[in-house]
């Protein structure tokens, strides 16, 4: 694993600590990783969720053509 270094003001500080108290992570790095992983699934999830629903759509204006309704039925 590599090492990184992060600059963060003293009031941000108390706020990372008073939340990884309450969340039970053992260090700050372990606290930034989830961070970080949470918020990569989040943008995946989110990205998912719209491309399901751009699929699901078919009145959207890229996808009005009668010929694909067979991609609906199932």
């Amino acid at each position: 694993m590599k090492t990184i270094n992060i600059a963060i003001n003293p009031e941000l500080l108390v706020v990372v600590d008073k939340e990884m108290k309450k969340k039970k992570y053992t260090n700050r790095s372990e606290f930034f990783r989830d961070l970080i992983r949470k918020q990569f699934l989040e943008k995946q999830q989110s990205e998912e969720e719209l491309f399901y629903k751009m699929l699901m759509n078919k009145n959207l204006s890229f996808w009005n053509n009668p010929e694909d309704d067979d991609i609906f039925k199932s």
